[in-house]
């Protein structure tokens, strides 16, 4: 591996800390290097935990609860079609309101991550 390859690769792991991706393969010719994150640790020195958020990942209507069925989750539904927003094991508190039509990228919710999860690359 080059300097240059090392140094976009640092660029690469920071940029990438601020978004929720758990793996990632980079190829440069014939290396491979592969990256799987964990969650970030968000206590903070008071020992208040931050938050993330959930965006939306496509157009549609976010619902709290199952539209036809009532059931507990989180969902768009787009057309017939009904997409679950996946929070993990995460502590999710709603943003948006239920059934507010909302675009990609638009906050749904904020989520408290599960206190075992610690950050580290492997």
């Amino acid at each position: 591996m080059t300097p240059e390859f090392l140094t976009e690769i640092a660029g690469l792991v920071d940029w990438l800390a601020e978004r929720p991706v758990r793996e990632i393969k980079v190829k440069d010719k014939d290396t491979t290097l592969f990256l799987k994150f964990r969650a970030p640790d968000t206590t903070g020195q008071t020992g208040e935990t931050a938050t993330a958020e959930v965006r939306a990942s496509g157009t549609g209507f976010f619902h709290h609860r199952h539209p036809d069925t009532n059931a507990e989750m989180f969902c768009i539904e787009a057309g017939a079609f009904l997409f679950p927003v996946s929070t993990g094991d995460a502590t999710p508190t709603p943003v948006a309101g239920d059934g507010t039509r909302v675009e990609f990228g638009t906050s749904l919710l904020k989520v408290a991550p599960a206190p075992s999860e610690k950050a580290t690359l492997t």
